[in-house]
């Protein structure tokens, strides 16, 4: 086991712990967007990810006097290797998304009329206005809450096998926004290898890089395909 990471069977927090962060993390949330019932989703989507990312942080530094690299924020023994195995692990779950459940994109992916300037268009949609939140901000809160917080929590109580499956069955349904079967299926997915990531490594590191990357492609693709529908 990597010496830099504590095993979840020595971590500081527990399931009520969890229970405790996710209700504070998720009721301001809840509360503004019942207050304001605004259309601009993005101003709450940013207060989701930040109260996301910085509540397990205070329970687990703050509260229960545990350290950083508990929650899998530590550069690990090779992190430069990390980073491409999470790239490679990317592309690869991308491939197999766009022959599984996202198949019927491929036809109007290939009746894209690809230019120069669709292409430049769809990444610079991406690293535009919100770029740092799709590409960053969503990424590292999603990463250290289920798989840095979440998931050893789950597995110091049921082991491995079920705390990959109980995290990444939430992380899944914690996307309530585009509750179909496929999308439902396809978070899953990515959840068990991400955790399976964290789990090999000892570092978010490696899930972190390939949850960008999976942002990055995937939402220049969907900007691709809108850009090229508008003109």
């Amino acid at each position: 086991m990597n010496k830099l990471s504590r095993s979840s069977a020595t971590i500081s927090w527990n399931l009520i712990d969890v229970v405790a962060v996710f209700v504070i993390a998720f009721l301001p949330f809840v509360l503004l967007a019942i207050l304001t019932q605004t259309k601009d989703h993005y101003p709450l989507t940013y207060l989701w990810n930040i109260l996301r990312l910085i509540a397990p942080i205070v329970l687990v530094i703050g509260v229960r006097k545990g350290k950083v690299g508990d929650l899998g924020l530590i550069p690990g023994d090779k992190p430069e290797r990390c980073i491409w195995i999470g790239v490679a692990t990317s592309i690869i779950l991308l491939t197999f998304h766009f022959f599984t459940i996202g198949a019927p994109l491929l036809e109007p992916i290939s009746k894209c009329h690809v230019s120069l300037k669709g292409i430049l268009a769809s990444i610079f949609s991406v690293f535009g206005k919100h770029g740092f939140l799709i590409v960053i901000l969503i990424p590292l809160s999603e990463e250290l809450f289920y798989r840095g917080f979440l998931y050893p929590a789950f597995k110091k109580r049921w082991g491995i096998v079920w705390g990959v499956i109980i995290s990444s069955a939430i992380f899944s349904l914690a996307h309530f926004d585009s509750f179909t079967l496929g999308v439902l299926l396809d978070r899953f997915l990515k959840g068990v290898v991400f955790a399976c990531l964290y789990e090999r490594y000892k570092t978010l590191i490696p899930s972190l890089a390939a949850h960008s990357t999976n942002n990055f492609i995937g939402n220049s693709i969907a900007m691709l395909l809108y850009f090229n529908k508008a003109s």
